[in-house]
C-alpha cells in the first residue's frame, strides 16, 4: 500500500499536467474537423499529454523504490530495507552496501527502459529534446 501511494500521486498529477495543458488551438481543430469525443481524446489530447505521462512513470518509479525500501525498513521482517537495517545494525558496511548498490543500478535501469520506452512510443519528443 505505501508502494501504490508513494507511486500513485507523481503519475496522476502529471498526467492531469499533461491533458490540461494541451494546446487549446488543437482542440478547436479536432473540433473544426467535427472529430468525436474519442478521436479528440486518442489523437490529439493522448499524444500531447504523453510526454508527461512518461515523466510522471519515470517519477513513479523512483518514489516507488524509496517506498519500498521505507516499507521494508519499518516492518524489517524481510526485503531490501531489511537487509540494510541488520547489516547497519551488525556494523557489516560492506554488506550494507550491496542493497544500496542494487538499488541504485535498478533505478538507473528503468530509468533507462522507461526512456527507451519514450522514444519508442513518442519519438516527436526525442526530436523536442535535441
Amino acid at each position: 500500500m505505501i508502494l501504490f501511494l508513494f507511486a500513485f500521486f507523481p503519475l496522476v498529477i502529471n498526467t492531469y499536467q499533461g491533458v490540461k495543458n494541451v494546446d487549446p488551438r488543437l482542440l478547436e481543430v479536432g473540433r473544426a474537423f467535427r472529430c468525436s469525443e474519442r478521436q479528440l481524446w486518442t489523437n490529439i489530447v493522448l499524444p500531447a499529454a504523453l510526454p508527461f505521462i512518461v515523466t510522471g512513470l519515470r517519477l513513479a518509479v523512483g518514489r516507488g523504490l524509496i517506498g519500498m525500501v521505507l516499507a521494508d525498513l519499518y516492518t524489517a521482517i524481510s526485503g531490501i530495507g531489511y537487509l540494510i537495517v541488520r547489516s547497519a545494525s551488525t556494523y557489516r558496511v560492506d554488506k550494507m552496501f550491496v542493497p544500496i548498490v542494487v538499488l541504485g543500478v535498478l533505478g538507473i535501469t528503468l530509468t533507462a527502459l522507461l526512456r527507451a520506452a519514450e522514444r519508442w512510443v513518442a519519438p516527436w519528443t526525442a526530436a523536442d529534446a535535441e
